[in-house]
């Protein structure tokens, strides 16, 4: 069976699916917020709340305190869905309102999360694990972080089935995904390696058979 890919868009949603899945390690970053800075703590409709800016972070994962060596407290994140299922639910997480216009001066969009009653009037300096955005893959010299050929044609390959309504993108995903735990166990540091575009991923036509 041959899939026909237009390996740009594929190659490109490959690096957005595996940076939502988490299995690239540049895809995870911990920041530090200071809640006594108001550029960052404020109130927004009502809510206590932390903002970032959405170009800067696809999201936040979770926070923890600032505690070292090991946090005392750490804080979930949900959607504002959950307030709405069941009421008051979520008062010792934070809750997720997405991408909402802030400011009443010059118009600005920020990613809004309401902080928790714990963190309401704090002024601790806490923790966040921000999911950072997939890089565009536009060139032909860019870097996808792969650590090899095999593991980003075993990704093409799933989304080529999927696109194909074929049954077998089930287990490809699985072989993938395995495939990126496994050289992530491998990843040797810093000295991490990655595969350049030139390897014919977007070159070749690709036959998976």
């Amino acid at each position: 069976m041959s899939l026909n890919l237009d390996i740009d868009v594929a190659l490109q949603e490959l690096v957005d699916r595996g940076y939502q899945a988490g299995v690239f390690p540049e895809s995870r970053e911990e920041i530090t917020l200071d809640l006594s800075d108001t550029a960052i703590k404020r109130t927004w409709d009502g809510y206590d709340v932390i903002v970032f800016d959405p170009d800067a972070y696809d999201s936040m994962l979770k926070a923890r305190d600032n505690k070292k060596p090991y946090s005392d407290n750490s804080w979930a994140v949900v959607d504002v869905d959950v307030e709405h299922q069941v009421p008051g639910s979520s008062q010792d997480r934070f809750v997720d309102h997405g991408i909402k216009q802030t400011g009443s001066g010059p118009v600005e969009h920020k990613r809004i999360y309401q902080v928790p009653e714990f963190l309401k009037d704090s002024t601790d300096v806490i923790r966040a694990l921000m999911r950072k955005k997939a890089p565009t893959i536009a060139l032909d010299t860019d870097t996808v972080p792969f650590r090899s050929v095999y593991t980003a044609k075993l990704g093409l390959m799933a989304i080529g089935y999927e696109n194909e309504a074929d049954p077998r993108a089930q287990n490809a995903w699985q072989i993938f995904y395995q495939e990126m735990g496994l050289n992530q166990r491998r990843s040797d540091g810093v000295k991490e390696r990655h595969v350049k575009l030139d390897f014919g991923l977007r070159h070749k036509p690709t036959n998976f058979g």
